[in-house]
């Protein structure tokens, strides 16, 4: 896998509480970024599944689970 080299700005608190953790910085971020990712997907198929079982206006309302 290619490695990509990238500057993040983050509040310098964030950084010193991740920075004294034992895995390093990009690991964390990497798995942070993995996480985030595979929570939008989830989103993503949460919603057409509505929409294909035509539930999804319902289920924006909240009225429908």
């Amino acid at each position: 896998m290619a490695v990509v080299r990238k500057t993040v700005s983050l509040p310098e608190e964030l950084y010193k509480e991740v920075a004294s953790e034992r895995e390093g910085f990009s690991e964390i971020v990497r798995k942070a970024l993995e996480e985030y990712l595979r929570e939008q997907k989830e989103e993503k198929a949460d919603f057409f599944v509505g929409e294909i079982k035509g539930l999804g206006h319902w289920r924006r309302k909240g009225i429908c689970p």
